[in-house]
């Protein structure tokens, strides 16, 4: 009966110690922990409504491989969602983030609506630190003139 307590321990133990390594490790069925972040992209010297249908795309700093992106609305707000490894989790990864802003599809004819820089991450200039729950705002220009 002694040696029979002694195994059962070992196997609740030995259940533990997995569930704990999988925990740690990211196993299961959820996704990445994030946090519910929604934000709003401001068009300084431009119309957000040549925005619409755009994207806003995040990479965090620590984790490169891990993006998250979300629609532009009408009114220049986001969503995002984090993509890792195959797993789409609303919300971004706590941390800081480098940040890009693609318009709608562009016509070659038509003239730039935001610097191209915006859409680089190495470029943009842009970040956000994540460190909880909230809002962020993302401010983009129109492409800056050449002087002559």
């Amino acid at each position: 009966m002694y040696s029979r307590n002694i195994s059962l321990g070992r196997w609740v133990l030995a259940g533990l110690a997995a569930m704990l390594v999988c925990g740690l490790a990211g196993c299961g069925e959820g996704g990445p922990v994030t946090h519910s972040v929604t934000g709003k992209v401001v068009f300084k010297d431009g119309n957000i409504d040549q925005l619409v249908g755009g994207r806003v795309e995040f990479q965090p700093l620590d984790n490169p491989d891990v993006l998250a992106s979300a629609d532009i609305q009408e009114d220049g707000s986001f969503s995002p969602v984090t993509l890792k490894d195959g797993k789409e989790t609303p919300g971004l990864l706590p941390g800081t983030h480098r940040v890009c802003v693609f318009p709608p599809d562009e016509d070659e004819d038509e003239p730039l609506i935001i610097d191209r820089r915006f859409q680089d991450f190495t470029r943009s200039g842009l970040q956000c630190t994540v460190t909880d729950d909230g809002e962020i705002t993302i401010e983009v220009t129109r492409p800056q003139r050449r002087r002559r």
